[in-house]
């Protein structure tokens, strides 16, 4: 594996599984998918060009998930906990105190930035 291009995490709404993807670039050009869960090897990987043509037959898109899971696990979540760190110390820093009516404001996004950042990282 070459890099990591992009990765991210999703709440996946209310009810689902939530996970960590990421897109990797290989040593040989070729760019994957990566998804992991909560528990260490609950990895899946596609090759994205094979996705852009609809192939998702297992043995044509098929690829090691803890193969991915060994090398991106803790890289990607660290990076992600810093990303999420920044952006929480930057709504916390727009938390006012309205000394008028004895109250804190908020600024527009703190639901939003809490609703989407979880609390722990322990994947």
């Amino acid at each position: 594996m070459k890099k990591v291009i992009k990765s991210d995490w999703h709440r996946n709404g209310v009810g689902g599984e939530p996970f960590h993807v990421a897109i990797v670039e290989e040593d040989d050009g070729s760019k994957k998918l990566v998804v992991l869960f909560g528990e260490r090897y609950y990895t899946a990987v596609f090759d994205l060009d094979l996705l852009a043509r609809g192939v998702i037959e297992f043995g044509e898109n098929s690829w090691r998930g803890d193969d991915y899971d060994d090398r991106l696990r803790d890289e990607i979540i660290d990076d992600f906990a810093y990303r999420s760190a920044a952006r929480i110390k930057n709504v916390v820093a727009q938390i006012k105190y309205d000394r008028a009516n004895d109250r804190l404001t908020f600024p527009p996004t703190i639901d939003d930035v809490l609703m989407r950042e979880p609390y722990q990282f322990g994947l």
